[in-house]
């Protein structure tokens, strides 16, 4: 089991605030039971914080964009 920072739950917070065209495009369509499973978005874990994580499934999205070039030794 992971312990969460209070870092990441504040950081995560603030990335559901301002998500990246391809997270709102994934959201889009996973919403409202779109796709026969739920997703929740940003979620915390330990220092970490993945884009979209179905709980039901233990299945993990993270999404890459541009956003990333920046930081590819670290990604």
């Amino acid at each position: 089991m992971h312990i969460t920072t209070k870092q990441a739950i504040i950081n995560a917070r603030q990335l559901r605030k301002r998500m990246t065209d391809a997270e709102l495009l994934l959201w889009s369509k996973s919403r409202r039971d779109q796709l026969g499973i739920k997703f929740r978005k940003q979620v915390p874990v330990g220092h970490y914080i993945i884009d979209f994580y179905c709980y039901e499934c233990n299945l993990a999205v993270e999404l890459d964009g541009s956003q990333h070039m920046d930081n590819l030794e670290y990604d």
